[in-house]
């Protein structure tokens, strides 16, 4: 697979990935167009991330942190630092907020990206 592709998981989303996606369309993201889902990067570092949803003009990565996957804080914070080493701002978004509080997900997204 080349970097700064898709994943071969598309098509795989788990539920939280389901409706972070629904969140984005709603506000009128095109997906292929301004965002990507399980977008396979390459840092300067040489290390190889994922990103649940990657705005590559905005150099923004959103993930969706269940609670299984993400119980290794120090995993994600290195990922997120290897991250900012190359301009890219990761948002996290966790399970709880993201099954019981859409209209505050939206809120904030609405606040990350301003009109687009």
């Amino acid at each position: 697979m080349r970097y700064g592709s898709f994943s071969s998981r598309l098509g795989k989303r788990t539920l939280l990935e389901r409706k972070m996606l629904s969140f984005l369309l709603s506000l009128g993201f095109v997906e292929g167009k301004d965002f990507y889902c399980e977008y396979k990067k390459l840092l300067s570092n040489g290390s190889v991330r994922i990103f649940d949803f990657y705005f590559p003009s905005r150099k923004i990565a959103l993930e969706a942190d269940g609670r299984y996957w993400h119980r290794n804080a120090w995993k994600d914070h290195f990922k997120d630092i290897s991250c900012g080493w190359d301009g890219i701002r990761v948002i996290r978004f966790t399970e709880e907020l993201i099954m019981n509080a859409p209209v505050q997900i939206v809120t904030r997204l609405r606040a990350l990206f301003g009109s687009f």
